[in-house]
């Protein structure tokens, strides 16, 4: 896969991440190509300063979770994910339900930086929804050769642009953390305090 190829797949990521972008910070205002690409840039430095850091994995996923409260929309992701339920869930277990996703999120992704090592990534095409947001496009080179697709959907509302989803290789991370909630709350008869404790849990 090169940067000038632009498959029918990342075509259908694209979109699906413009509509999650809208559907999670509605009303962006404008980014320009060059902002965009120096925003996902500077994130990816960032992730590869955790990376060196040599902390150990709790220090790397505290790293991780300033980064993700720094650079996404990570609230609104919480709140995206969590559904319809969002609105009939009483404000104080809202707050401790996006605590909790924010600890599950960072547990979970804070815990592999391992898998930067050696990765080399390059910025491939930028694409402009408007309102709804910009998705830059980057692919990795891993260490064993492959080159991953990442699509980065970003938004900007109120003079700060955030991450609103990641698409790797044509699975939304924001689609697959909706799904995951969901089943746990099918499991639990809809019950926003067993969801959150099972958050806690998870890695």
């Amino acid at each position: 896969m090169t940067q000038e190829r632009f498959s029918r797949r990342g075509a259908l990521a694209l979109i699906s991440m413009a509509a999650m972008a809208a559907a999670i910070a509605p009303a962006s205002a404008a980014i320009s190509q060059a902002a965009a690409r120096k925003f996902v840039e500077d994130t990816i430095d960032e992730l590869f300063r955790i990376q060196r850091s040599g902390g150990g994995v709790a220090a790397q996923r505290r790293a991780f979770l300033k980064l993700l409260n720094k650079r996404a929309a990570i609230d609104a992701i919480a709140r995206t994910c969590l559904g319809v339920t969002w609105r009939s869930t009483p404000k104080n277990l809202q707050r401790a339900y996006i605590d909790a996703f924010k600890t599950y999120v960072s547990n979970k992704y804070g815990s592999r930086f391992d898998e930067f090592t050696q990765i080399e990534i390059t910025i491939g095409r930028i694409t402009d929804y408007g309102r709804r947001g910009v998705v830059v496009q980057t692919f990795a080179k891993l260490k064993n050769g492959k080159t991953a697709e990442v699509d980065w959907g970003l938004s900007d509302r109120g003079g700060r642009v955030q991450i609103t989803n990641i698409v790797v290789e044509g699975v939304s991370l924001v689609t697959s953390e909706r799904e995951l909630i969901a089943q746990i709350l099918e499991r639990n008869r809809g019950d926003v305090g067993k969801l959150v404790a099972e958050l806690k849990t998870l890695r």
